[in-house]
């Protein structure tokens, strides 16, 4: 029996990503001590509420919040240390290690260099763009800007990537590639090789059922370049129906990031959608999905 660690530092998000380092705990779990470690405790009866997965034997560890590169310590704590937390490149320490790439960050470092790039005169703006109650601290100020400006960039400076990001990856035993798309680019911009492993797919429990003319989109409500394009999809919706469409409803889906600026994206995206045949379902089971999936008429994905 194996000590095994699976890092996910967005666990209580419970998206995409969380339910596959999740289904890798609950397979290892019978056979093996497994511990899912985060920096935010979640409700165990939650996450099997919202993902439906057999995690009876898996524990979790809170530990606090530090960046990914303090974090290699804790790693060999473990005999197999998983790293699935997209984004977080921790050195590992543990005899046996695997890194799961839901997409390889670019070695290039190309948000570090345009923030270099711009130097003191993006400090300036930014402050200069804060609201009258600013911090007494000059740090506090420039982080506030950063977490309404850039959700990703202040992550980033909080979390900073290593310098040689390619070298920490090459570290790893293992390089789990969710996709063979993930795993050409693994080749390509780190020169590694990557293992695939697809996310599991609960396909018994998903059941075609009498359709409705219900549109779905799935995916988390979080605030950010890359997130799902929910505007963009209620506010063409809209325009279709401003222009005569008719006899169909837009349904979106998923889990909310927490914190205040993606509960302010949420809060934009239903003000969006007010009026019009669209229903936005935040936080919902994991059966009130799986009917959402098994009614809808149309699967819509925005997100590339």
């Amino acid at each position: 029996m194996m000590r095994i660690g699976i890092y996910n530092r967005h666990l209580a998000t419970l998206g995409g990503g969380e339910r596959y380092s999740l289904a890798i705990a609950s397979l290892l779990a019978p056979a093996n001590d497994v511990e899912v470690i985060s920096h935010t405790a979640v409700d165990p009866a939650q996450i099997a509420t919202r993902l439906h997965l057999p995690l009876d034997r898996v524990r979790y560890r809170v530990v606090p919040a530090q960046p990914a590169a303090d974090l290699g310590p804790l790693s060999a704590e473990y005999d197999f240390f998983i790293n699935a937390s997209n984004g977080d490149f921790i050195t590992p320490a543990a005899p046996h290690s695997a890194l799961v790439v839901f997409f390889p960050a670019h070695p290039g470092g190309r948000i570090t260099r345009s923030v270099r790039a711009r130097g003191n005169a993006l400090l300036r703006r930014l402050l200069a763009l804060a609201p009258d109650a600013q911090p007494t601290s000059l740090q506090q100020r420039l982080t506030d800007r950063l977490v309404a400006l850039s959700p990703e960039l202040d992550a980033r400076l909080r979390n900073p990537q290593p310098a040689d990001l390619r070298a920490v990856a090459a570290r790893y035993d293992l390089r789990w590639a969710i996709s063979r798309f993930t795993q050409q680019w693994i080749q390509r911009y780190w020169a590694l090789p990557g293992s695939l492993l697809y996310p599991a797919v609960d396909v018994e429990n998903f059941v075609a059922l009498p359709k409705e003319p219900w549109i779905l989109s799935v995916g988390r409500f979080f605030a950010g370049q890359h997130n799902k394009q929910h505007l963009a999809m209620v506010r063409t919706f809209g325009e279709l129906v401003d222009e005569g469409f008719s006899g169909w409803h837009l349904r979106l889906a998923g889990g909310v990031t927490p914190g205040a600026v993606h509960s302010a994206y949420l809060e934009e995206v239903r003000q969006a959608a007010a009026g019009y045949p669209i229903t936005v379902h935040a936080d919902l089971s994991f059966a009130a999905l799986r009917e959402l999936y098994g009614r809808s008429a149309i699967y819509w994905h925005a997100a590339g």
